[in-house]
């Protein structure tokens, strides 16, 4: 694994992405909201191998995968552990936005180049000024997507407490 890269454009900044932003995140917004949003940003080609974020490190951007894959995996105790996967549409640095922590996951380009927007903290916190008509929209967006994944990772919980336990039970036969 490399390190993180420093997030530096390959272009200018981002222009109106058209059908690119209708999914994930900015899903439901409107499309005078997807271009204000798009123009925060940035396009960023991230290699093979490269890292977005490293586990406890300070995050300093929100980023929507356009292309590409990134392997998302966690380490503790010199134990690595893959959580997931993140295609098209996937957005990464939600969380900080709202409850600014250190990256709790590593973020790597596998598969070739990602292609990613990214757009960075003090960009998105000035979008989401108080009494702006997008706020709320891309507040609301935020939350629906944190409350999905919660309910995601609650049932993943729940199927591997039903796997335990029937590892258990089967052991008293």
């Amino acid at each position: 694994m490399k390190p993180a890269l420093p997030i530096t454009p390959t272009s200018d900044p981002a222009p109106p992405f058209a059908d690119l932003f209708q999914t994930g995140l900015f899903r439901g917004l409107s499309t005078e909201t997807r271009d204000r949003l798009a123009a925060c940003g940035t396009l960023t080609t991230l290699p093979r191998g490269h890292q977005l974020t490293t586990q406890g490190q300070p995050e300093t951007c929100i980023a929507v995968v356009l292309s590409g894959t990134l392997a998302v995996s966690r380490h503790r105790h010199g134990h690595r552990a893959k959580v997931g996967v993140l295609r098209r549409g996937a957005t990464i640095g939600v969380m900080h936005l709202i409850d600014p922590h250190p990256a709790c996951a590593d973020v790597v380009a596998v598969d070739g180049p990602a292609t990613i927007w990214t757009a960075p903290d003090d960009k998105i916190r000035e979008f989401l000024i108080p009494g702006s008509p997008d706020a709320f929209a891309i507040l609301q967006a935020l939350a629906g997507q944190l409350c999905r994944r919660t309910r995601s990772d609650r049932n993943d919980l729940w199927r591997h407490l039903d796997a335990t336990q029937a590892f258990f039970r089967n052991m008293d036969l």
